[in-house]
């Protein structure tokens, strides 16, 4: 809230106090308002549909937005300070598919305000994945580009895009759990995308964890499973399946390297043995 300055009160009140206030000490007065404090708003956007055009959120409530579709709720949480979230609530049971370009041609929009993206907040949700993002109508995308930094994807199948399932680049502290990557809706075939599973080019990014339902399966790939470009260390990739099935037992490949970090590589593509990874990029 913003107030008058206190110096022209303290002057009107002193002319009352001596007789000396007339009309005239109005006329020549100019309010000067303070700047407003600026304020950070995260919003939750709601994604009511598996459709692929552009939309507009509708407010539901304080902070609430339900939205078409997922191009319509990234384009309004990249128009919105703060950390925004998005969730999902598309009926009708099963896995749904959302055919990014579809209608519009066109890849998702690239994630340049951080953002929360959870797929674990539909309806039907169990433990696996059941928000596809599938790229076979692109013939060039990325599934999810992100230059935000400080943003989470969580609980998404990224499948049949041209270039990267997801491209992390420019800043860092992001966080990718319990997704599927490269994999059918399934978990057990091959539905890769063309360039790397995770291609990353920033710092202190964190790919999977400790725990089950952190766990990314990132199998399938035409590239890698994990790429990281040389110069951008502190990553931490823990806990994922990448080049198995869902089961961790199943060999599904990726088409150069499980892991590549530059100078060090993890051929995952081999023998069952090597599959299940834990490992800190310098």
């Amino acid at each position: 809230m913003s107030f008058f300055r206190r110096s022209w009160l303290n002057r009107m009140f002193k002319g009352f106090q001596n007789g000396r206030h007339t009309q005239n000490h109005f006329r020549g007065f100019r309010p000067e308002l303070e700047p407003l404090e600026h304020r950070l708003s995260p919003a939750v956007y709601t994604v009511l549909t598996d459709g692929d055009g552009n939309s507009m959120p509708v407010a539901a409530g304080e902070g609430m937005f339900t939205v078409a579709t997922l191009r319509g709720a990234i384009d309004a949480a990249n128009n919105n300070a703060g950390k925004d979230t998005i969730n999902f609530s598309i009926g009708g049971g099963g896995v749904r598919t959302i055919r990014v370009g579809f209608i519009t041609g066109s890849p998702l929009p690239e994630i340049k305000d951080a953002v929360i993206i959870d797929g674990t907040t539909n309806p039907g949700y169990a433990g696996t994945p059941v928000i596809e993002l599938s790229g076979q109508d692109l013939i060039a995308a990325d599934g999810l580009e992100i230059s935000a930094g400080n943003s989470t994807v969580k609980g998404l199948i990224i499948n049949r895009f041209a270039g990267d399932g997801i491209w992390v680049r420019n800043n860092g502290n992001n966080l990718i759990v319990n997704n599927y990557i490269g994999t059918d809706k399934t978990g057990t075939q091959s539905q890769g995308n063309s360039s790397q599973g995770i291609y990353i080019e920033s710092s202190n990014n964190t790919i999977g964890g400790a725990g089950a339902n952190d766990r990314n399966l990132i199998s399938g790939n035409g590239a890698s499973g994990i790429y990281i470009k040389q110069g951008h260390g502190s990553n931490v990739i823990a806990g994922n399946y990448i080049g198995t099935d869902k089961t961790g037992t199943q060999k599904l490949g990726n088409g150069i390297d499980g892991i590549d970090m530059g100078a060090t590589r993890f051929p995952l593509t081999g023998s069952p043995g090597c599959v299940r990874v834990s490992c800190a990029a310098a």
